[in-house]
């Protein structure tokens, strides 16, 4: 049972994110992609398993927002966290730009899953006003993320710097 409380976490930050968040983590129009960068994030460190249900369950809390599309989000989901884990199975993960390119590809597939979703009349107007600089938000802030858990980025290191 105690396995479980970080994903019972993971998913109440989803949910508080969509439902309160998203305006305020908001930079001009951008908006993070935060469901996706965490299903991403847990697909490249747990199992097979793990990572797919997780990316469902992902999905079903993304959509409550929208319900029309509940199955597709949980479904979706579901897909890149298994993408990930089998990239993240036959690739180098040691290598900070191959996580942040896989991170970048998921954040992405999501992104413009939503839009063809909601708006397929719009994608490809969507492209470039919306899509890519979400995903490029939001892989900038897992690329800190990233900095700050291997250590690399830190209080004590920028005042060494400087």
């Amino acid at each position: 049972m105690i396995r479980l409380v970080p994903y019972i976490l993971y998913c109440f930050l989803i949910g508080f994110h969509q439902i309160i968040l998203r305006d305020v983590t908001a930079v001009y129009s951008f908006q993070m992609n935060l469901p996706a960068m965490i299903v991403v994030l847990i697909a490249m460190q747990k199992t097979e398993i793990t990572s797919v249900w997780f990316g469902f369950t992902a999905g079903i809390i993304v959509a409550a927002v929208s319900p029309e599309l509940m199955g597709w989000h949980a479904l979706f989901l579901s897909v890149i966290a298994y993408l990930t884990f089998y990239l993240s199975e036959h690739m180098n993960l040691d290598s900070f730009y191959t996580r942040i390119s896989i991170l970048f590809g998921g954040i992405l597939l999501h992104t413009a899953f939503t839009e063809i979703m909601l708006q397929p009349e719009a994608f490809l107007g969507l492209l470039f006003s919306s899509i890519l600089p979400d995903t490029i938000y939001t892989t900038i802030v897992a690329s800190i993320y990233y900095l700050i858990k291997n250590e690399k980025l830190s209080i004590k290191k920028l005042k060494e710097s400087f």
